[in-house]
């Protein structure tokens, strides 16, 4: 999925009022100017619809990483530290602990 190219939109939203002025000097054409006004209408509506989805998905996006940094740093570091300290190195579950402290760091 790829977003909305505003130069796009803008080009297309140009170009229909382009044909309407066009055909704005032949009487003939009213359903076409009128049909090219609702859909510059439709996608001027639809691309404000998308610019405050991408704002919503935005503070979702920040949200998520706050909780994230949160959640690694302040729980799950502090507590396999805490655990790693607690568990002497010749105990079975000592490898698990070390494989999960280099997932949570990334080593």
């Amino acid at each position: 999925m790829q977003g909305i190219n505003k130069g796009r939109h803008e080009q297309l939203k140009n170009a229909l009022a382009q044909l309407m002025n066009l055909l704005d000097k032949d009487m003939e054409s009213e359903q076409c100017i009128q049909l090219a006004g609702d859909y510059r209408k439709e996608l001027e509506h639809m691309y404000s619809d998308y610019i405050n989805a991408l704002a919503g998905l935005e503070q979702l996006v920040t949200e998520y990483e706050i909780l994230y940094s949160q959640v690694k740093t302040q729980f799950l570091a502090k507590k396999l530290k805490e655990l790693k300290r607690e568990i002497r190195t010749k105990h079975p579950i000592y490898a698990l602990l070390a494989e999960n402290i280099q997932l949570t760091y990334g080593t």
